[in-house]
């Protein structure tokens, strides 16, 4: 963005809607890519990201310049699928609905631009394809094992949080995490031994 997100904060919070609208722009894929994480499901992650954008345009006024915009709205996007799963009680009785591969890929976590701007083919192209075998190994999982999961390796909750989120006890959350991680080392490593003799 060309202005510094506090800048654009403090003239969104003061009425400036293009100021608003360009946060939003700038910070939707972001956005979209924690809801579609903890929601597991596309248009699930469209509407927690709908609600999130609502709510920090609400508590703008609240804002404090001293953390950085992108870190305040991305617990708000948290709060926001969370409530959206609570609120559902999905997470505890399926697995997550299958992500189309263009949203897939977002749950790579490896970047796959380098620090200039310009994207390496190469890695873009290998990325994609971890990017597609990551969510495919994600689908595989119960809810609690997928949700708890994601909120302790990729949001970085402690189990104590995590288990609070869910309602659930912390050897719950424990366990869940644990067969989710062997799950997934299966997985990956299946496809890193086809990606291997491809």
């Amino acid at each position: 963005m060309e202005q510094p997100e506090a800048q654009l904060a403090r003239r969104a919070a003061e009425g400036d809607e293009h100021a608003f609208r360009m946060l939003v722009n700038g910070h939707a894929p972001r956005v979209y890519q924690v809801c579609l994480r903890i929601t597991g499901d596309a248009h699930r992650a469209e509407d927690a990201m709908q609600e999130a954008f609502l709510s920090a345009h609400k508590a703008l006024g609240a804002f404090e310049e001293r953390s950085r915009f992108s870190t305040w709205l991305h617990r708000i996007a948290v709060n926001a699928a969370l409530q959206l799963v609570r609120r559902e009680r999905t997470w505890d009785e399926r697995r997550a609905q299958p992500i189309p591969v263009a949203d897939s890929v977002a749950l790579d976590p490896l970047d796959t631009v380098a620090a200039e701007g310009v994207a390496d083919p190469e890695r873009e192209a290998a990325s994609e394809l971890a990017g597609e075998a990551t969510a495919r190994a994600l689908h595989q999982l119960s809810g609690l094992e997928r949700l708890a999961f994601v909120l302790r390796h990729f949001e970085q909750m402690a189990v104590r949080e995590v288990a609070e989120q869910l309602a659930v006890s912390e050897s719950s959350v424990k366990q869940a995490v644990l067969r989710a991680v062997r799950k997934l080392r299966v997985s990956l490593a299946d496809h890193q031994e086809l990606a291997s003799h491809a």
